[in-house]
This record gives C-alpha cells, sequence and structure tokens, in this order.
C-alpha cells in the first residue's frame, strides 16, 4: 500500500508539473501570437504593402501606418546619407591624389625655375669664363688635402682666376 502511494504521489507530482509546465506553454503562446505577427512582418516581403491588424481599431491602425512611412522616410535619408558619404570620400581620395600630383609637378616647376635663375645670372656675369673654368676649379677644390680650410682653398682659387684674368689682358 505504501508502494501504491508513493505511485500515486509520484503521477500526481508529474502530472502537476505537467499541468504547470502545459499553463506555461499556453499561456507563453497566447503572449507570442501577439508578437508573432510582428515577427512575422520581418519574415515577409516588404515590397508588399503592410496588412493591418484586424483586431486594432482604425486610428491604431491609421496611426501606424503613418509610423511606417514615417519609417520608411527616415530609412530612405539614412541610405541617401551613406551612398552621400561614399561619393564624398571617394572625390576626397580623387583630391589627394590631385594635390600629390600638383606638389610633385610644383617640386619640378621649382626646380626649373631655380636651375632658370643661376643660368641667366651666369649669362649675366661678366666675369664668368664658361663651363670649361667652373669644372676646372671643381677639379682643384676635390685635389685639396681634407686638412685645409676649403673656404682658404676658394679664396685662393678666386685670387688666382683673377690673376689669370689681369694676365690675360
Amino acid at each position: 500500500m505504501a508502494q501504491d502511494q508513493d505511485r500515486w504521489m509520484a503521477q500526481n507530482a508529474l502530472r502537476s508539473t505537467h499541468d504547470e509546465a502545459a499553463n506555461y506553454i499556453n499561456a507563453s503562446r497566447s503572449s507570442m501570437l501577439l508578437s508573432n505577427r510582428r515577427t512575422t512582418m520581418l519574415f515577409r516581403d516588404h515590397t508588399q504593402p503592410p496588412v493591418e491588424n484586424p483586431n486594432n481599431s482604425p486610428e491604431v491602425n491609421a496611426q501606424r501606418r503613418h509610423e511606417l512611412e514615417t519609417v520608411q522616410n527616415l530609412n530612405h535619408a539614412i541610405e541617401a546619407s551613406i551612398q552621400h558619404a561614399e561619393q564624398a570620400t571617394e572625390k576626397i581620395k580623387q583630391l589627394a591624389q590631385t594635390v600629390d600630383q600638383t606638389d610633385k609637378l610644383l617640386d619640378l616647376w621649382t626646380q626649373i625655375l631655380s636651375q632658370t635663375e643661376h643660368t641667366k645670372r651666369l649669362l649675366e656675369d661678366p666675369n664668368w669664363q664658361g663651363v670649361d673654368h667652373d669644372n676646372m676649379l671643381a677639379q682643384k677644390e676635390e685635389q685639396v688635402p681634407k686638412n685645409e680650410n676649403k673656404e682658404e682653398v676658394k679664396g685662393r682659387l678666386k685670387n688666382n682666376t683673377s690673376l689669370y684674368k689681369r694676365q690675360k689682358r
């Protein structure tokens, strides 16, 4: 009899647990029915207009339609902003490339201008004796021992040049 009583208690415990679980499932199903409608909207084709909920009043459905239109307009605005930001990024990259090219061209132009001014000064200098004379002076500077002061050597070379000019006359 004790065994029968234990069996009966175990079955009742299982039934009550089963009943509690069934009640919980039924309660969550009823709440899921409300939320399922919203989640199923995520999986439907969004090109079709939304289906109104017959359980809601026409005012609530109209308000939700208006909210949907507002959200769609906001989505379009955000998509347009993203597209404009991507276009701006591309244009900024193009601008950076153009600035780099311009910088290189400006450096080249500066070098050409500097060389032109140097050549002009040489041509206008009445004391300039030509490239051959400049090369000769450069070779003499290279032959100078390292312990001598280069400024002194340049001064002597200039003096020698002026002596050379006097001798020529």
